[in-house]
């Protein structure tokens, strides 16, 4: 049975296969945010086991779509897109796109387009029905799409649709224990346990089937729990708090939530330690990301390293889309623990039997050791990086705004800018909110990026943002 895990080892390998392989497994479905409990039930289980009392905190999240009322006097079989819009609408004006033709983000920004140019109704023609309905955000055009094989039907000069869309609400849930020591301060190891669901979000190979998230991130679930159960016994000098966070995928909505929301005092954290990614460990390679952001961490790491012998990628900043950012954001020195991105990233094909256990196992070992010397320091001296924190798009046009993605209004509310950037020399600050960028209304995060492909390098624009409820106008130059 995969819950009888001997507990009296210490990080082993085979515990650590048999938390994988239960969390990755296609019974819970890839652990979709919200939607997640089989993955919440186990970890508690496992803290409680272990003699943690096992705390949570609960937040609400928008859910799935779901279909409420469609009706269409197209005589055949259609449905309703994740971005379209609800409502009544009986036109002429209307778009047919080749869908197969597009990726993801190129029928957003198709719907977009087509928006902008006042078309009511968007059709795709696709050879698959696209099964997402989550997390996304009404586009402002009813968006539709129907099989390629009933173009010619699509015919009538006028089309009538009526459409009723609506968001569940769900509870996202991050969990934690704490080991007591024996000062104020602590030192917080975390791991996000949601995934992709049936690749409801950011699936990169288009295939609607249980995403197990092998990789991303039950490596990094399972490592926090063996870090956890390493712990159990010994007397540690700072706490140490274990955190598992929910809603990663949708934009590090867990984390996030933590720092605004804490269950300690902020003051009295010491680092944050990230686990995202470290089960596929080749060649001896491993990256840190923030191994400056404390200036006593590289020669901490250094020193622990002599042991293993990792080819270690140093990356000096702390910034990352993990659930390392929050803490960053807070000032706080952080590390991530992570063996890079492989072919299987946010595929059905990240599976249990492409970990690297062994190599796990000594990643874990090293962290040990590393956070047994940060406790020996009576406090780190956090380092702040310069670095671009933006938005991109293929044409590399940037604004330098990294989005806050919990935020639920209209418009684009900023979480941080980057010095130096073209948001920064416009006057925008944390949480002011972009409402225009040029001729483009920005209602969500696609128009924003939508708008970004707009422009080239060097080019000016005006930029509308409201600042402490007053609405701002400024240049911007590209």
């Amino acid at each position: 049975m995969l819950f009888m895990i001997n507990l009296l080892l210490v990080l082993s390998e085979e515990n650590l296969k048999n938390h994988i392989y239960y969390l990755a497994n296609d019974y819970l479905e890839g652990r979709l945010c919200g939607y997640n409990q089989k993955a919440r039930d186990y970890i508690k289980f496992y803290l409680n086991r272990m003699g943690y009392e096992v705390l949570t905190q609960n937040f609400e999240v928008e859910g799935k779509i779901k279909i409420d009322s469609f009706y269409t006097n197209l005589k055949i079989p259609i449905k309703p897109l994740y971005f379209s819009s609800s409502g009544y609408i009986k036109t002429k004006d209307i778009s047919i796109v080749d869908g197969d033709s597009l990726d993801e983000i190129g029928m957003i920004n198709k719907a977009i387009e087509e928006r902008n140019k006042k078309k009511k109704i968007i059709i795709f023609l696709v050879s698959n029905y696209i099964q997402k309905s989550y997390f996304k955000k009404d586009l402002g055009i009813i968006a539709l799409q129907t099989l390629k094989t009933y173009k010619d039907s699509l015919n009538k000069k006028e089309i009538e649709v009526y459409l009723k869309l609506s968001k569940e609400k769900v509870q996202g849930e991050n969990i934690f224990a704490i080991k007591k020591g024996k000062s104020l301060r602590y030192i917080v190891l975390g791991a996000h346990y949601d995934h992709l669901g049936y690749g409801d979000i950011s699936s990169l190979d288009g295939i609607y089937d249980v995403h197990n998230g092998a990789d991303d991130n039950a490596s990094g679930v399972a490592g926090v729990i063996e870090i956890a159960n390493y712990y159990k016994d010994k007397e540690v000098r700072d706490n140490i708090l274990f955190a598992f966070w929910d809603c990663e995928e949708i934009g590090t909505v867990g984390s996030d939530y933590f720092v605004k929301n804490p269950i300690i005092p902020m003051e009295n954290i010491k680092t944050y330690i990230n686990f995202d990614m470290i089960g596929r460990l080749e060649n001896n390679n491993l990256t840190i990301i923030g191994s400056k952001t404390a200036k006593e961490f590289e020669e901490i790491i250094k020193k622990v390293n002599e042991k293993f012998n990792f080819n270690i990628k140093f990356s000096n900043s702390g910034f990352g889309m993990s659930d390392q950012n929050a803490f960053y954001n807070m000032k706080i020195p952080v590390l991530h623990i992570f063996t890079n991105v492989h072919k299987d990233y946010h595929k059905t094909t990240d599976d249990p039997q492409f970990i690297n256990y062994e190599g796990e196992k000594k990643i874990l070992e090293l962290t040990i050791e590393i956070i047994d010397e940060i406790s020996k320091i009576e406090a780190l001296t956090y380092n702040e990086i310069k670095e671009n924190r933006t938005i991109r798009n293929s044409n590399r046009v940037r604004l330098g705004v990294i989005p806050d993605y919990s935020y639920e209004g209209e418009g684009v509310k900023i979480l941080d800018v980057s010095n130096g950037t073209p948001a920064q020399k416009s006057g925008l600050k944390k949480g002011d909110i972009i409402l225009k960028i040029g001729d483009y209304e920005i209602k969500n995060i696609y128009d924003l990026t939508y708008a970004l492909t707009k422009f080239k390098k060097g080019q000016k624009t005006t930029i509308i943002f409201k600042s402490n409820d007053k609405v701002i106008k400024k240049q911007v130059i590209f």
